[in-house]
């Protein structure tokens, strides 16, 4: 089921994405294997106009997580699990609320700078997610970054490992004349959908999970 975006960008984001938007239609934007293997060059070298140079938690998590527990009927037992958490700043609002949290990342980097790093597990084959107790889970801009075959894995043990339906956030652009400017902003990303291509692809879970999509351009 599609649903409106918890996770609406605030002002400063909305600023920022224009921005970028400027930058990435006029230079030529270079990255290092540092960036493409998640590292500092990725998260926080703000001299690489690309990815999430300007990532840090300044509160804009805090409502959305507010209102996601009160949606989704969460109870205080629940253990709440994030899919590619990255430093952990929703899953500290989650902790906030008295919840259990459990993330799962692919970067060191961005587990040794989280403050819940404790909490997070370094996981780079998805089976291994299924080796962990989790009662509900989320994903924030992730599925962007892997294969079509790893997110049809990923989902189908969200769906049968969560006891609520998995929610999904997924980064996209509207239509194709910005598809070039979205695989710039990160060229991380492996799946180049937009949100029709999304929709498409995702009804094969309708009424198994829950998703957003986060429109970059």
């Amino acid at each position: 089921m599609n649903i409106k975006n918890y996770f609406e960008p605030s002002k400063l984001t909305i600023a920022y994405r224009k921005q970028r938007k400027k930058i990435l239609s006029k230079q030529k934007i270079e990255i290092t294997k540092n960036f493409k293997e998640f590292g500092f060059d990725y998260f926080d070298n703000k001299e690489i106009k690309s990815g999430y140079n300007t990532y840090l938690n300044d509160g804009r998590y805090k409502d959305p997580i507010k209102k996601i527990t009160r949606d989704f009927k969460l109870k205080k037992t629940d253990i709440i699990c994030e899919f590619g958490c990255a430093k952990g700043f929703a899953l500290e609002e989650f902790k906030k609320l008295g919840h259990k949290i459990l993330g799962f990342e692919i970067s060191k980097y961005a587990k040794k700078h989280s403050k819940i790093k404790d909490s997070i597990k370094i996981v780079k084959n998805i089976k291994n997610i299924k080796n962990y107790k989790f009662d509900f889970f989320i994903s924030k801009n992730v599925i962007p970054h892997m294969s079509q075959k790893k997110v049809q894995e990923l989902i189908k043990i969200a769906i049968k490992e969560s006891k609520y339906p998995p929610y999904f956030i997924i980064h996209t652009y509207k239509s194709e004349k910005d598809k070039n400017l979205f695989l710039r902003w990160d060229k991380t990303h492996k799946i180049l959908f937009n949100i029709k291509k999304w929709k498409e692809f995702l009804k094969q879970y309708n009424g198994k999970i829950v998703y957003s999509f986060d429109i970059l351009f």
